[in-house]
This record gives structure tokens, sequence and C-alpha cells, in this order.
């Protein structure tokens, strides 16, 4: 199709009780999978070797807190070009939520990198984050942090 190649370190499919997050990932995978945007699918437990060789489209990980910041890192270091990362944040109330934020916020993040806010209100919600860690721990105003996004909880009309 012409439309590069997909990675992710998350295989979308977990076990255990359903929750809303499995729910969204499930849905994100049927329809990444049916619209069949890209030319090849690239599911990783690790990425090192992949991302040295390989000139990714995009990354998308099913959460924010869940390893982003690092996959920024590897790409920086790695990668023969940048790529955008993406997530979706499906919950905002872990405990330790708002300090995971703080690993965003470095110098390596850039312009292309993305959280999707499932809400105006999630969405918010992570603006305050970065706020008060930029505040509080004096961060350089011109370092980046992802893009904010909101992309709204839907329901699949068919």
């Amino acid at each position: 199709m012409g439309g590069g190649i997909f990675g992710t370190l998350h295989p979308f499919l977990e076990g255990g009780a359903v929750y809303g997050r499995k729910v969204a990932n499930t849905g994100f995978m049927e329809a990444l999978l049916r619209l069949d945007p890209f030319d090849e699918y690239h599911f990783f437990v690790t990425a090192p070797d992949a991302l040295r060789a390989t000139p990714y489209h995009c990354f998308h990980l099913s959460d924010p807190v869940s390893g982003q910041p690092e996959l920024a890192a590897l790409r920086n270091a790695l990668a023969p070009r940048i790529f955008p990362i993406t997530s979706v944040n499906h919950s905002i109330s872990y405990l330790d939520y708002a300090q995971r934020f703080l690993t965003h916020i470095w110098p390596g993040v850039t312009a292309r990198d993305a959280i999707g806010a499932t809400s105006r209100a999630a969405s918010r919600v992570l603006a305050g984050y970065f706020a008060q860690l930029r505040e509080g721990y004096a961060l350089n105003p011109a370092w980046l942090q992802p893009r904010l996004e909101i992309i709204p909880l839907g329901v699949d009309p068919e």
C-alpha cells in the first residue's frame, strides 16, 4: 500500500479481567488490521537491532507510561531516521502517573511524538501534569514534550 512500516513493543493482547484498556487495545488492533494502512507490521519484545536497520513510519505504544520516553531515547540513538512515537492514555488514576510523565520532558522528545488523550478532561489533566512538572523541577523551557491530541473513545457502528 505504500504506507511504510508500523512498529510497536506491545502485543495489544492481554489476559485476565476485561478492563477499558483491553477493550480499547483490541479495537485499535482490529481497526488497524482491517484498514491495513501499512506495508508491514512489526511486533517486538526488544527492538534495538530493528531500530538500527529499519526506516519505521511510526511506533505506537498501548500506554504512555510504559516506555514511550525510553523508546524515544533508543530511537534517537539508533534509528536511521526519526519517526513519531505515539500512545493513548487509558486512565489517569495510577498513583505514580504524574511522576512517570516527568520522563517525557527531556531534550530528545520531538514535535512528532504524541500522546492521545481520550477526552478533553484527560487532555487538561495531562497538560496540568506537564505544567506542574516543568514548574516544580525548573525544567528548561526549550525541552519539548509529546503533543497532546484528543482522540475520543467511540463505538464501532458495525
